[in-house]
């Protein structure tokens, strides 16, 4: 990485770098998550948390792991919140370096 940043400086060519994600990541999103996080967003799609109508609600979910609703509602949130950037950055990327013509 260092080595690439030193050439695109000789190159006078200004990066900056959002994130670094490991190319397994990319391959497998949910190893963007806490593990906590991926237990909650797994077991909300088990039960049926996302479909509509919903099969399950927060507080069924927040009884099953332990927790209250507002911690299960936090992880759901902050698990999207990753997956949702990782999806549209990586997108976003891909679309600016096609407008550069790289």
């Amino acid at each position: 990485m260092s080595r690439f940043q030193r050439e695109c400086a000789d190159q006078n060519v200004s990066l900056s770098i959002d994130r670094v994600v490991s190319s397994q990541a990319r391959q497998m999103p949910t190893e963007l998550l806490s593990p906590r996080q991926h237990e909650t967003i797994e077991l909300a799609l088990e039960k049926g948390y996302f479909d509509v109508p919903r099969r399950t609600t927060l507080v069924e979910l927040a009884d099953e792991l332990g927790i209250s609703d507002q911690a299960v509602s936090a992880r759901i949130r902050r698990a999207m919140k990753t997956l949702s950037q990782s999806f549209l950055t990586e997108g976003d990327t891909k679309d600016r370096l096609q407008l550069t013509g790289q």
